[in-house]
């Protein structure tokens, strides 16, 4: 359910933006920003402002990137499913691993 939500909020183009900037440890970034969190996709604690830099590796620049690299991702990973999604928020950079059994 929450992978089905998370695909369709980024179909719609509605939960950010593109985005650029710098760690406070001077590191350029470039990602996708998260503007806003539906419900269902709270329990995945990126926060919103977040801005999403890659996945399991794949840099991320936009919705588009992100939408494609989570698909691709799935169709190549195998059962169960590990995605390393790492971000940037409040000028410092985190990563989260999320298992999909």
């Amino acid at each position: 359910a929450i992978l089905e939500a998370g695909l369709k909020a980024l179909e719609g183009a509605s939960l950010g933006e593109a985005t650029f900037g710098k760690t406070k440890d001077g590191m350029a970034y470039r990602g996708f920003r998260v503007l806003h969190v539906p419900e269902e996709l709270k329990v995945l604690a990126i926060p919103e402002g977040a801005a999403i830099t890659a996945v399991n590796g794949v840099t991320v620049s936009d919705s588009a990137s992100l939408l494609r690299t989570l698909r691709e991702q799935f169709k190549l990973l195998k059962h169960p499913r590990s995605l390393l999604v790492e971000y940037v928020h409040a000028e410092v950079t985190h990563a989260c691993e999320f298992r999909i059994m």
